[in-house]
């Protein structure tokens, strides 16, 4: 075991553990004893840089787990490689971008993953697992928050792409002109992929009213794969909402709380993945009859106890929305007990009382929503 990264603000040492080093392919286990030896006798920076260059990394994480180290309590966490991959696959999804660019004076061909974020935190783990750089970019208006920008290039983005691209979904068409490009060293073959890139990113984006049918029509398989989970998690934090909604039906004396997760894109490809493991409803948004500069949008719904019962599957890899998650399954399990007269004082008061605490729980998961520079919580 190696230490690959430590990080001066927050003070988590980012180790790489070879999974060679169990027979059994388990995770393996570390006592407290062996946990404090490991970081007694290690050297960490004190500036935050890798210890490890990036290619022994990348050469070196594909069978391997993450331990972070919380040097300040001594708490740890063990996470299968596989997972952060997954989880990282559906970020890109979400919110990624495979980059390429010809620049003049002098000509050059560039190649770069990138993911933009305003929550510097996610962007710093990132880095911590697969190297690459982070920069910000100037706020447009005093009230926005900054946004911080992680990027892996070259040859580097070339050997992550090789790990991610049978778990992308909306952009792995993306990820394979991506390869392509990196792997070639024509020029004219480069401009030529330019130009699939600008032609496929304008295909895949098509919605219509048969696409949406089509979407509507895939039936529910569930989840098979474990690795969903962390990849919905990465592209929750990215590109989804997770809050609650308030209303008081028409026949109904009062107030229903209704847990949600939303996500809007204009490219149906992630819709018939969601839709085959999880369900939900679908939306036609029809922006483009209002402008024709505009794209139609699909939104997908998740509610309710369909939600709740994803929800603990979630929290251990969602970083940018994990509080919310939490609250949302506080808040679903509030509930009333059955039975009883309801007309009693006992029970009236009891009920104020649940009405009071989903009240509370509402309004911290739209603080924690909320946008701006007043609110560093939201993703």
């Amino acid at each position: 075991m190696k230490p690959v990264t430590a990080s001066k603000s927050s003070r988590i040492a980012v180790f790489i553990i070879p999974q060679k080093a169990s027979r059994t392919g388990a995770v393996p286990n570390f006592n407290v004893p062996s946990i404090l030896s490991l970081i007694m006798s290690a050297s960490f920076p004190s500036n935050a840089k890798t210890t490890a260059s990036i290619s022994d990394r990348a050469n070196s994480v594909g069978l391997s787990y993450l331990l972070l180290v919380d040097l300040n309590i001594f708490s740890w966490y063990i996470i299968p490689m596989k997972n952060t991959y997954s989880y990282t696959a559906g970020y890109i999804d979400g919110d990624g971008c495979f980059f390429l660019c010809k620049e003049a004076n002098p000509l050059k061909y560039r190649a770069h993953i990138i993911i933009s974020s305003t929550n510097h935190d996610v962007l710093e783990f990132f880095k911590d697992c697969f190297g690459g750089s982070i920069y910000l970019t100037p706020k447009r208006f005093n009230h926005w928050k900054p946004t911080y920008h992680w990027m892996i290039r070259g040859k580097f983005a070339l050997e992550f792409s090789y790990k991610i691209i049978d778990i992308l979904t909306e952009k792995k068409g993306d990820a394979l002109i991506f390869i392509d490009y990196v792997n070639t060293s024509c020029k004219l073959k480069k401009q030529e992929l330019i130009n699939t890139m600008r032609d496929h990113r304008d295909e895949i984006r098509e919605i219509n009213a048969d696409v949406v049918e089509k979407i509507r029509a895939v039936p529910l398989v569930g989840v098979t794969d474990e690795l969903n989970y962390p990849y919905l998690a990465g592209f929750i934090d990215a590109e989804c909402c997770l809050g609650v909604s308030k209303y008081k039906p028409k026949d109904k004396p009062n107030y229903t709380y209704k847990i949600s997760l939303q996500c809007t894109n204009t490219n149906p490809t992630i819709f018939f993945w969601l839709m085959e493991r999880f369900g939900g409803s679908i939306t036609h948004v029809k922006r483009n009859q209002k402008n024709p500069r505009h794209r139609d949008q699909i939104i997908w719904n998740l509610t309710s106890d369909a939600l709740y019962k994803v929800l603990p599957k979630l929290i251990p890899w969602l970083r940018a929305k994990k509080e919310v998650c939490k609250k949302l399954i506080e808040l679903h399990e509030t509930v009333l007990t059955n039975g009883g007269d309801r007309q009693s004082k006992e029970f009236k008061d009891s009920y104020a009382n649940i009405l009071s605490i989903r009240d509370k729980i509402v309004d911290e998961i739209h603080h924690l929503n909320s946008k701006g520079v007043n609110n560093v919580q939201a993703g």
